[in-house]
């Protein structure tokens, strides 16, 4: 029989707060994603994207939260918690001082498109992928459109 029995089931509302005040403990290395994942009979890797899942939700509802409070709140490390939203394609303005010096476990290894946003005061970057493929699509038909007007089928 699987340790993870929970593997694949709903994560109920009381196992979702249970699961964000034993994340906090990972910021104090008590304790690890593995640790975590035997008490809620999960893989580790279902640990960690629900935890980026609900930083997603948080930040959601935050928009003045950066990702240093992110982090803290769920227990992940900045690299981490970006690698995470990266995977859920969930887009996050980060200060790019924020994950300069951050060691990352469970760094995303893909290089999707980034867009490099600049602001007066300080450099942000933001992943866009999704941004990228409508503006593709979007070429895509306005070609397609060119095409069809100019072969007079419209």
């Amino acid at each position: 029989m699987s340790e993870f029995t929970n593997h694949g089931k709903k994560w109920t509302v009381k196992e979702t707060k249970q699961l964000l005040k034993e994340a906090r403990m990972l910021n104090d290395k008590t304790t690890n994603l593995n640790n975590i994942a035997l008490v809620h009979k999960r893989t580790p890797y279902a640990i960690y994207m629900k935890l980026v899942k609900e930083a997603s939700k948080i930040a959601d509802e935050d928009y003045d939260i950066n990702l240093e409070e992110l982090s803290e709140i769920v227990g992940l490390k900045p690299n981490n918690l970006l690698a995470g939203f990266k995977k859920i394609k969930y887009d996050f303005v980060v200060n790019v001082e924020d994950i300069e010096n951050d060691d990352s476990d469970y760094e995303d290894d893909n290089n999707e498109e980034e867009k490099e946003v600049s602001d007066d005061n300080n450099s942000q970057k933001k992943v866009m992928p999704t941004y990228i493929c409508i503006i593709v699509i979007v070429i895509n038909l306005a070609g397609l459109y060119y095409y069809m007007l100019k072969a007079k089928l419209i």
